[in-house]
C-alpha cells in the first residue's frame, strides 16, 4: 500500500485493505457487509487468491474451494458493489493456461467459452 500511495498520494483515500478468507462463505460474506456498510463502491475486483496442489491432505478438494468455488463466492458477493462498467478480473497461475493448452479441443472450448455455464463447470 506504501509503494502506491508514493507514487499515487491522491489514492491514499480511495485504497483500503480487507483481508478475508476466500474458501469461507461466512468470511467472504462478513468483508462484503463491511464495505456495504461503509458505502464502499468497487471499480474493479480482482480474484488473485490461489493455492497449488500440494496443499496437504485433502488438497483437490481444498484447491477446487479456493481456486474455482473462492473466485466464484467472492464474485457474487462483490457483485453488487461494482460501479457500473467495473471490472472483474480472475488471475490464475502459469499451470493452469499450460494444463489447458495441452487439453483438448473440448476442454479448451468449455474453459475458455464466454457462454460456459456454472452447472458445465462444476460438471466438468
Amino acid at each position: 500500500l506504501k509503494s502506491i500511495t508514493e507514487v499515487h498520494p491522491e489514492a491514499a483515500s480511495s485504497i483500503e485493505l480487507l483481508q478475508l478468507d476466500v474458501s469461507d462463505d461466512a468470511s467472504v460474506a462478513a468483508a462484503a457487509v463491511l464495505l456495504r456498510s461503509k458505502g464502499v463502491t468497487l471499480y474493479a475486483l480482482v480474484n488473485n487468491a490461489g493455492v497449488g496442489l500440494k496443499t496437504g491432505p485433502g488438497s483437490v478438494e481444498k484447491l477446487l474451494n479456493v481456486n474455482f468455488y473462492g473466485a466464484k463466492r467472492v464474485s457474487e458477493a462483490f457483485l453488487d458493489l461494482l460501479k457500473p462498467g467495473g471490472r472483474i478480473v480472475n488471475v490464475s497461475s502459469g499451470a493452469a493456461s499450460m494444463w489447458l493448452r495441452e487439453g483438448s479441443p473440448a476442454q479448451k472450448a468449455l474453459f475458455s467459452s464466454a457462454d460456459t455455464t456454472w452447472e458445465e463447470l462444476n460438471a466438468a
